[in-house]
């Protein structure tokens, strides 16, 4: 099973960089990792960009609704994990992949 991780986002330049670097670090990785920059005023979008690995989608309608469908829709992996910018991932998402029915 492919993982695909969503963040969705909206100004959260600063706490961005840990999240991404903490999903990079994970026992098994992502297959992708998608941040929705959701119209953000800030450097959501630029800053999401220089972590290598990372796919930036911006939607320009506001909302964490509008923003998850969008990492829905984007999202190529067979099982979908979405994460808040300001998260730090555990050690493992084997437990997303060994029981993907499990609600977060």
């Amino acid at each position: 099973m492919t993982i695909s991780v969503i963040v969705c986002a909206y100004n959260e330049e600063h706490y961005l960089v840990p999240c991404l670097q903490s999903l990079r670090s994970q026992s098994r990785p992502p297959d992708e990792i998608i941040v929705i920059d959701n119209a953000s005023a800030d450097r959501t979008g630029d800053v999401a960009r220089e972590v290598p690995g990372v796919q930036v989608i911006h939607e320009p309608r506001k909302g964490l609704v509008i923003a998850r469908e969008r990492g829905r829709h984007e999202a190529s992996g067979d099982v979908l994990v979405y994460v808040d910018a300001d998260c730090r991932a555990p050690g493992s998402n084997e437990s997303s992949v060994d029981s993907p029915t499990i609600p977060a």
